[in-house]
């Protein structure tokens, strides 16, 4: 229980106001598109140390990280690749291309500083571009991986996300997810559901942290390869195949 409840904690940390009393405008607590690239362009420099700081280090989301794009080979696009913060992590000698993109072009800088430190046959690698996940512009079956960590939670609409994710994605292709989701302890889930949309309305990452992310994934046609849970659910890897 105190294991459980420690995480529940960090996870919230995560998601602490970092402009304080700013409400952000939406629909049940998810933010419009203006308002995310503003928030997003104004906590650039220092998002790292939310995802990246010392409440991460605790839950072991390098680690998670690391894992789930071990998987990653071919052609990959990484949605709403913020600071790049996966980028040090991918296995670069499987890959073949990694188109990486996010709305805030605040992060974008930030992922190129990180890309700039890669050896120069990995980062040549990589492109990053200025784009919103719910409106991809690359082509139908385009990619062999689509990796998404940490974002279908603050995207107005991750349904829409998905399903481009499922577009570009080549018959077969693979879905990569790193998530924060509703617990599967219905305390702490009922936590979730009372503090969701506080937590999302003022500053912070405006995250959901209690969706189902196992059936946002099922409900645009992917086929669930695996799921594993962290932390009662807290945070899931997801593994899905795109079946046509």
């Amino acid at each position: 229980v105190r294991s459980i409840l420690g995480s529940t904690l960090l996870v919230s940390h995560q998601l602490r106001p970092s402009i304080a009393g700013e409400k952000l405008s939406g629909d049940g607590g998810r933010m419009a598109d203006i308002d995310r690239k503003k928030l997003y362009d104004n906590v650039a420099d220092k998002y790292d140390e939310l995802d990246g700081g010392a409440a991460a280090t605790a839950l072991g989301l390098p680690e998670k990280r690391a894992k789930l794009l071990a998987e990653a080979s071919g052609d990959v696009l990484e949605l709403a690749v913020g600071t790049g913060l996966n980028l040090p992590l991918y296995r670069y000698e499987n890959i073949k291309s990694l188109r990486g993109v996010d709305l805030s072009s605040g992060m974008l800088q930030n992922a190129v500083v990180k890309k700039n430190k890669l050896p120069a046959r990995d980062k040549a690698k990589i492109s990053l571009s200025e784009m919103d996940a719910s409106r991809l512009s690359f082509d139908d079956n385009s990619f062999d991986y689509v990796v998404e960590t940490f974002s279908l939670c603050v995207v107005y609409n991750p349904e829409a996300v998905l399903r481009e994710a499922f577009r570009v994605l080549k018959p077969g292709g693979q879905l990569l997810i790193l998530e924060n989701s509703r617990s599967t302890n219905p305390i702490l889930g009922l936590y979730q559901d009372v503090t969701a949309d506080i937590l999302a309305r003022y500053g912070g990452k405006a995250c959901i942290w209690n969706q189902d992310v196992i059936e946002l994934t099922k409900n645009v046609g992917f086929k669930l390869d695996y799921v594993e849970d962290y932390g009662t659910g807290l945070l899931r890897a997801v593994k899905a195949t795109k079946q046509v």
